[in-house]
């Protein structure tokens, strides 16, 4: 071990000019100027300027200017422009301009500007300017421009231009353009621009042009929501929902909801719903087309138009078009179109237009329009649009719109637009916004907006805003917004934005934005703000801004703002900003600013800024500025303006500037600076 000799006691009025390295107890009214490397007891009234590394403790009223790297204790009245500071701080004071702090306990009233990449307690009335902190503040405060942020708030705050964060906030607050944050909001708030969140929200709030977003929101709130997968609780009202999978609960009103495929309990009112294909219970009314609903209680239609529905209970349908229903209780119909007939033998159909028919034998059907029959044997369909039929035998389908029908058998279908059918046999659909259940061999090109049942072998290429069950073996290209469950072999090029289960051994590449549950052997190559929890055996190539859970044998490359678990034996090259639990046995070379718990066998290679605990056995190659607590057998190499604990036996070669705390066997070459 190495020790310096101490420097007696000095009383009095003094100055002090270009202390260096000094390890002395003062007291009285005195001035630093350029003081570096200290380890100095102050008592009194003083100044410090331009202090650098410096470990000391400060009582009564002084201020610090550029206090660089310094690990203090400060009482009283004073004002800090501090950079790299790992101190504690109480009483009146103000910090500007800090940067990369870590642990600095601050009780009282201050002010923050400008504070970067720090990971610090706060307690008391402040404001903070603050980039990529991992703080935890209390008490009434504001937040601007909160970027890359996993910290803990609670009080009363306001947050703006919040992006990327991962916090939990507690109180009375507002953010405005949320973008991308996968944060807990407890309180009374509001939320702005919020896109692309994983948020868990409970209170009274608004949230106004909510897009992609994978939240739960609990309490009193309101939703201008754009293709959301949410869970709402409470009284709630949503504008502009559109291609949205989502469960409501509670008092709520719907305008304008578009391609929904919800579950909606309560009292609540729906307008202009399109192409929806959602379960209604309550009191509640719809204006409403191409609607494949399940409606209970009492309500009411006007204008339904195309709906193939199951409606239960006390209701009215004006205007009634197109339908293929099953109405049950005490109703009524007013210029219901379109009629039911029942037709045997040998005949044909042509320019049939709004039939409700069951045809049996052998036909043709030319030109069949929003046609509602039952048909069986050998025949022939053109340019059917909008059909809800059953179809049974061998035929063809070309250019079939709208349609809502059953088909058994060999046939093929092109252009297949809206389509509720169950397919089963041999067949291929060229389809689009298609709510269909398909059995058998088959291929899907180009679908989009879908909520299918898919069964067997079949390709998906650039299938966009989906939401399917897949299972056999398949391939998926160009996977757009995806909330899928997917059974099997398969593999994804290029999915974006995707909610989706997935088993089995898969590939993905350039996945972004995803939330997703993932089983089996799979890859993943450019994985972009993903919040996903990964099973089994994988690798992740240039993994930024990550959140996960991944258990398993994997390696990630150029992980970049990752708030990740990881468990399993894995390996990270180039890892930056990173506050992850690490278990297993693990590498990471190039490692800045990381705040994480590493438990196992492994190396760290010039590690930079780093806050961590490693645990078990691990070397370290070139860790600078680093503020670790390491138990176990380990080995140091050219530790640099280290401020760490370290427990077991081990070794260190040109520690410079370096006040730790050492416990066991161990030796240190060339250390520069106190260590005890």
């Amino acid at each position: 071990m190495i020790l310096q000799n101490p420097t007696p006691p000095c009383m009095g009025n003094f100055s002090l000019d270009d202390a260096t390295e000094s390890n002395s107890t003062l007291q009285g009214n005195f001035s630093f100027k350029s003081a570096a490397e200290s380890n100095s007891t102050l008592s009194g009234n003083f100044t410090l300027d331009a202090s650098a590394e410096f470990n000391s403790t400060l009582q009564g009223n002084f201020s610090l200017d550029d206090a660089a790297e310094s690990n203090s204790t400060l009482y009283g009245n004073f004002s800090l422009d501090a950079a790299e500071s790992n101190s504690t701080l109480q009483g009146n004071f103000s910090l500007d301009d800090a940067t990369e702090s870590n642990s600095t306990t601050l009780y009282g009233n201050f002010s923050l500007d400008d504070a970067t990449e720090s990971n610090s307690t706060l307690y008391g009335n402040f404001s903070l300017d603050v980039a990529e902190s991992d703080s935890t503040l209390y008490g009434n405060f504001s937040l601007d421009d909160a970027v890359e942020s996993n910290s803990t708030l609670q009080g009363n705050f306001s947050l703006d231009d919040a992006t990327e964060s991962n916090s939990t906030l507690q109180g009375n607050f507002s953010l405005d353009d949320a973008t991308e944050s996968n944060s807990t909001l407890y309180g009374n708030f509001s939320l702005d621009d919020a896109t692309e969140s994983n948020s868990t929200l409970q209170g009274n709030f608004s949230l106004d042009d909510a897009t992609e977003s994978n939240s739960t929101l609990y309490g009193n709130f309101s939703l201008d929501a754009a293709e959301s997968n949410s869970t709402l609780q409470g009284n709630f009202s949503l504008d502009d929902a559109t291609e949205s999978n989502s469960t409501l609960y509670g008092n709520f009103s719907l305008d304008d909801a578009a391609e929904s495929n919800s579950t909606l309990q309560g009292n609540f009112s729906l307008d202009d719903a399109a192409e929806s294909n959602s379960t209604l219970y309550g009191n509640f009314s719809l204006d409403a087309a191409e609607s494949n609903s399940t409606l209970q209680g009492n309500f009411s239609l006007d204008d339904a138009t195309e709906s193939n529905s199951t409606l239960f209970g006390n209701f009215s349908l004006d205007d009634a078009a197109e339908s293929n229903s099953t109405l049950q209780g005490n109703f009524s119909l007013d210029d219901a179109t379109e009629s039911n007939s029942t037709l045997f033998g040998n005949f044909s159909l042509d320019d049939a237009a709004e039939s409700n028919s069951t045809l049996q034998g052998n036909f043709s059907l030319d030109d069949a329009t929003e046609s509602n029959s039952t048909l069986f044997g050998n025949f022939s369909l053109d340019d059917a649009a909008e059909s809800n039929s059953t179809l049974q035998g061998n035929f063809s389908l070309d250019d079939a719109t709208e349609s809502n029908s059953t088909l058994y058998g060999n046939f093929s279908l092109d252009d297949a637009t809206e389509s509720n059918s169950t397919l089963y046999g041999n067949f291929s659909l060229d389809v689009a916004e298609s709510n269909s259940t398909l059995q058998g061999n088959f291929s899907l090109d180009n679908v989009a907006e879908s909520d299918y049942t898919l069964y067997g072998n079949f390709s998906l290429d650039d299938s966009a805003d989906s939401n399917s069950t897949l299972q056999g073996n398949f391939n998926l290209d160009d996977a757009t917004e995806s909330n899928s469950t997917l059974y099997g072999n398969f593999s994804l090029d290029d999915t974006a934005e995707s909610n989706s289960t997935l088993q089995g051994n898969f590939s993905l590449d350039d996945a972004a934005e995803y939330d997703s549950a993932l089983y089996g052997n799979l890859g993943l190559d450019d994985a972009t703000e993903s919040n996903s929890t990964l099973y089994g055996n994988f690798s992740l190539d240039a993994a930024a801004e990550s959140n996960s859970t991944l258990q398993g044998n994997f390696g990630l490359d150029d992980a970049a703002g990752s708030n990740s678990t990881l468990y399993g034996n894995l390996s990270l090259d180039a890892a930056t900003e990173f506050n992850s639990t690490l278990l297993g046995n693990l590498s990471f070379k190039s490692a800045a600013e990381s705040n994480s718990t590493l438990s196992g066998n492994f190396s760290l290679d010039a590690s930079a800024e780093s806050n961590s605990t490693l645990q078990g056995n691990l070397s370290l190659d070139t860790a600078a500025k680093s503020n670790v607590s390491l138990p176990g057998n380990f080995t140091l190499d050219d530790a640099a303006e280290f401020n760490s604990t370290l427990y077991g036996n081990f070794i260190g070669a040109a520690a410079a500037e370096f006040n730790s705390t050492f416990f066991g066997n161990f030796s240190l070459d060339v250390a520069d600076g106190s260590a005890n």
